[in-house]
This record gives structure tokens, sequence and C-alpha cells, in this order.
């Protein structure tokens, strides 16, 4: 009972922000819905990195064994070549001096091959790690170090249980269709197999889900776009500027150039707002009209930007005026009234206002076509295509025989395709 506050952690870094919706039923009103990110549980790596970080470990391992034998062995032939002095008193054993000459050629030549070996097998060792080296870099391209977290606070009158989910729209997954034809003979209907190569790099496992591919763009706006008139001046023409519907950008700060995650930016005198993510990006859907974007993050000086153009970087100025002590003081405590109700103290950059309940609608949109996959499905964030089946259907086809003795010696087999839109 009371006010709560669920989190819902290890989530892609890559979440936009606009998109989030909670859904839950039951006795209890949604407060806010807060999205932040999280550096201090990284991602979980993936599996194939940490077998590949261990197969390189073995490589590595066996290429010191080869590099200290190499040593054993140069040192080696280093101390037979110290030993080539004979001395001794009297006459000089000539049949002595041949067995320690032949004695040290043949091993020099064993020290030698077994040399030659070993930088063969430190060449192969080398070829092998670099081959690691560049799948471990692949894999690991474009992730992100931070996880994020969704907020979710709540009030109830009593203690119960619910289910939430969440709902929200990543970067960096996508899809396109394939297509297996096949025909057995001319007799036979023709085999179409719809298939939907996968992918996502998103920082989140997608294990055992069941995909819902959709034709649909959810970064497109669906505002019609506005014919604006030409103005025709004698010896000029000049036209007003091009409706903008999204604008994207990079925010870094005054002192190092180094990103800002976590900026708020909001479109001034609306509740639209997003925050830029583990790279200082950003991108915010615009209504229509002309708007006002403001960036806002602690220490550092709040900013206006018009939205005039498609993309945006912003260079945040450090704040050198220090925040020493906030106080917020609430009068005339009523229990019946919200907490955000009865704070009256107010400094600058600190505001109450009442929290809204967030609404949680599901759209369909008529324009998009979905396929819902009723077979679950298992899709890495490594970025790599995987295969999904679709449908598969089987479609009546004429065949017929077509030749261009003129162009070409060959003669080519046609199917047309009857009723094939009704797939």
């Amino acid at each position: 009972a009371g006010t709560s506050t669920l989190v819902f952690n290890n989530l892609s870094p890559d979440i936009d922000v606009q998109s989030l919706q909670v859904k839950s039923a039951g006795n209890f009103t949604i407060l806010s819905v807060k999205h932040e990110l999280d550096f201090i549980n990284k991602q979980i790596k993936e599996k194939r990195i940490d077998e590949l970080e261990l197969q390189k470990k073995t490589l590595q391992d066996k290429l010191d064994i080869q590099n200290n034998m190499l040593s054993i062995y140069q040192e080696e032939s280093n101390m037979l070549l110290k030993n080539q002095n004979v001395a001794g008193q009297g006459s000089l054993d000539l049949v002595k001096l041949r067995a320690a000459l032949d004695f040290q050629t043949a091993k020099l030549t064993e020290i030698k091959k077994k040399q030659q070996a070993v930088k063969n097998e430190i060449d192969g060792l080398n070829k092998e790690l670099l081959k690691y080296n560049r799948q471990i870099a692949e894999l690991k391209a474009g992730s992100s170090n931070a996880t994020s977290n969704v907020l979710v606070t709540v009030s109830s009158k009593a203690a119960l249980q619910s289910v939430f989910t969440l709902n929200y729209v990543v970067r960096n997954a996508s899809w396109y269709p394939t297509y297996d034809i096949r025909a057995k003979n001319v007799n036979s209907p023709i085999n179409i197999t719809y298939k939907a190569n996968v992918s996502q790099q998103c920082g989140e496992e997608w294990k055992n889900v069941k995909l819902t591919l959709s034709t649909g763009n959810p970064t497109v706006s669906g505002s019609k776009p506005e014919l604006n008139p030409y103005f025709l001046n004698p010896g000029m023409y000049y036209a007003t500027p091009g409706a903008i519907s999204r604008v994207t950008g990079k925010i870094v700060g005054n002192n190092d150039g180094l990103s800002v995650p976590g900026v708020s930016i909001r479109i001034k005198g609306t509740s639209i707002g997003t925050v830029s993510d583990a790279n200082g990006n950003y991108s915010i859907q615009l209504p229509t009209g002309p708007q006002v974007l403001q960036f806002n993050f602690i220490g550092y000086e709040n900013q206006e930007v018009p939205a005039d153009r498609a993309k945006i970087d912003v260079v945040l100025k450090e704040n050198l005026q220090a925040l020493e002590e906030v106080v917020v003081v609430a009068y005339g405590a009523d229990a019946d009234k919200p907490v955000e109700n009865r704070l009256k103290g107010k400094v600058a950059g600190l505001a109450t206002q009442q929290t809204i309940p967030v609404a949680v609608v599901k759209q369909e949109q008529q324009t998009n076509i979905e396929f819902a996959i009723n077979d679950p499905y298992s899709i890495p964030a490594d970025g790599k295509q995987y295969q999904v089946d679709i449908n598969s259907v089987d479609i009546d086809a004429d065949y017929r025989y077509y030749t261009v003795p003129k162009l070409s010696a060959d003669v080519f087999l046609t199917a047309t395709l009857t009723n094939w839109n009704q797939y």
C-alpha cells in the first residue's frame, strides 16, 4: 500500500523514450514512468564472445610456450658456438677434433630445424589469433557498455499483485524479406517460401520470443505533408521552408568535447521529450508548426534552440554556479492530497506538478502489414542475420517455353502465377 517504485533493469540502452508504454491492470494508479541509463551494470557479454575469448586465451598460451621454446633453442645454440675453441697440451688429436666437429654440426642442425618448426608454429598461431581478434571486434562493434532501467511509480490503497508489460521501440533492429521459389516439374504448382532475415544489436538478448514483423517504420512521421506556396517577385523567388517532422543530433560538453548521455530534450510548451543515449545521440519527433527545443542537464546551462533543421548538434556550456543547498517544505500536510500538491518550496530548475496516469493504448496502423510468428525464436544481439520462416504456399502456374533464336540459341521455361496477389 502507498507509493512504490518498480525498477525494470538490464534493458537496452537504445530505447526510444517516446515509444515507452507501460501496461497493467489492477486497483492502482501509475503516477510516472521514467527511463534512465545505467553505467554500473554493464551488458552481459554474448556467449559467443565469451567462447571466442576463451579460445583466444588458449591460443595465446600456446603462442607463449612456442616463444619460450624458441628462446631455449637460441640459448642452446649460443652455448655451442661459445665452445668452439679446442685447447690442450701437446699434439692435437684429429680423431677427437673430427668427432667434436661432427657432434657440433649435427647438434646445431637439429637446433636450427627445431627453431624453424617453432617459427612456423608461431606464424600459424598469430594468423589464428588475428582471426579471433577480428571476429571478437566484429561482435563487439556498436555495442554499448551501458544498460538502461525503467522506473515505474505506482500508488495503491492496498497491497496487491499485478503483471506489468513494457512496450518500447529500440534502434539497431531490422529485417528484410527473401523468397525461395521452387518447382518440381511443369505439372506441379510452384512453391514459394517467404522468409525474413532478422538482425538486432540493441544490447538485449531475444531468447525464445514470439516475433511480430511489420512493414512499417516507426521513425517515419504519420503526419500528412503540407504543400507550402511559392512566392514569386520580380527578379527573385523564394519559398517557405519545408516542414521538419524529426530532429536528430549529438550533444557534447564544451569542457572536454565528450558526449553527454542522459540530457533531457523537450519541445518547449509541450510534454513531448526524450533523453540522449549512451553516446550522446538523440532523436525527437516534432509536431506541426515552428518549435523550440530545450536542453537541460545537471551541471550545464540550459539551452533553447529553434528546430529549424533536421540535424541539430548541441554543445552544452558547463554551469560554474554550484547548487549548495535545496530546501523543500510541505505545509499543511493533507492525507487526502498527493504529496505533489503539498510541496510549496521551489528553486530554480526544480518544480512540482501533478502527475497524470500514463495512457497505454495499443494502436493498429492500417497502412502496415504485420506478420505474427507463432514459433519462438532466439535472436542474439550480435548484428548477424538470422532466418525466420514466415509462410510457405503452393501457387498454380502456367508454364511455357520461350525462345528468341535471333538473340540466343537457348530455350527458357517461364511460369505465370495465377492469383498470387491473394497471398
